[in-house]
């Protein structure tokens, strides 16, 4: 695997981890927490989207190897 591949799983995982601790903190403040659950639970499934698209993105890793040198 390639550095930049292992940064962006490292980088996505400390996000991960970061954001169960956020949340955990709006679970303590229910019910006015609720709010601030969704936008984590949006914010997650975005980086989510984001990072699962660039890894899975065959058009990249071509670019990166055969264009960009």
């Amino acid at each position: 695997m390639k550095l930049d591949t292992l940064l962006l799983i490292f980088t996505l995982l400390c996000i991960a981890i970061y954001t169960i601790f956020i949340a955990a903190g709006f679970i303590a403040m229910l019910p006015w927490g609720i709010i601030g659950l969704g936008v984590i639970g949006i914010f997650a499934f975005i980086v989510y989207k984001v990072g699962m698209d660039r890894l899975r993105n065959a058009e990249d890793d071509y670019y990166e190897k055969n264009i960009h040198k």
